[in-house]
């Protein structure tokens, strides 16, 4: 709420007159990629499907390399804009335009749903309080607080969102470490589990192999 101040038109809500420093922009793209997501699906799909959730996934990581070498020098043109819906106004007309809103705006709540999901849970695990109340309480306070302060607002609380997400990463890997309390499972895990075989995974005869091949280049 500090970060909305000085919001005076929808170029200031939507770009913030793109005002921010380069770690700003790194913070917020990282605390986006790693959102609840991670934590409600990515770390419980790694644990059923091993390597077999892992290679695919990398995918997602990669494809900003795809986005930084190939389509955002292409985007110079667009600068300025927006939104992509106010790019493909211009190379091809409203309707086009309109579509992309739509597709966009659909895009962005099923995004935002599984973020309530997680902090209803959190919430429901801290205070003891029903689900419902607990999206409520972060749809409220995210409603808020975005459409009041716009990009500015969302770019502040991502740099929280990283270094809270720094932190517990840390600490979630030391409480799974003394909840085993020494290191001979885990290296066993990797040496015998059949889901954590990378030779099984290479193998084209494995039936996982091109599902897995197709779902990498997916993400």
């Amino acid at each position: 709420m500090f970060y909305s101040r000085g919001i005076k038109n929808i170029k200031q809500y939507a770009i913030g007159n793109r005002g921010f420093s380069t770690g700003a922009i790194s913070a917020t793209i990282a605390a986006t990629w790693i959102g609840g997501g991670v934590l409600s699906q990515t770390i419980t799909e790694t644990y059923k499907n091993g390597l077999y959730f892992i290679i695919p996934a990398l995918g997602d990581s990669l494809v900003l390399l795809v986005i930084g070498y190939f389509l955002a020098p292409r985007m110079g043109e667009f600068l300025g804009d927006l939104s992509i819906a106010e790019s493909m106004n211009k190379l091809y007309g409203k309707t086009i335009k309109l579509i992309t809103a739509f597709i966009a705006v659909m895009s962005c709540m099923g995004a935002i749903a599984a973020q309530f999901k997680v902090s209803a849970v959190i919430l429901q695990l801290l205070f003891d309080v029903s689900s419902f109340y607990g999206v409520l309480a972060a749809a409220v306070i995210v409603v808020i607080y975005s459409s009041i302060g716009g990009i500015k607002a969302v770019t502040f609380t991502d740099i929280i969102q990283f270094l809270t997400f720094g932190m517990f990463i840390q600490l979630f890997f030391l409480f799974i470490w003394k909840v085993f309390g020494e290191a001979e499972p885990v290296i066993d895990s990797f040496k015998h589990n059949p889901l954590l075989d990378w030779k099984q995974l290479i193998d084209w005869q494995n039936p996982k192999f091109f599902p897995n091949l197709v779902m990498l280049f997916g993400f």
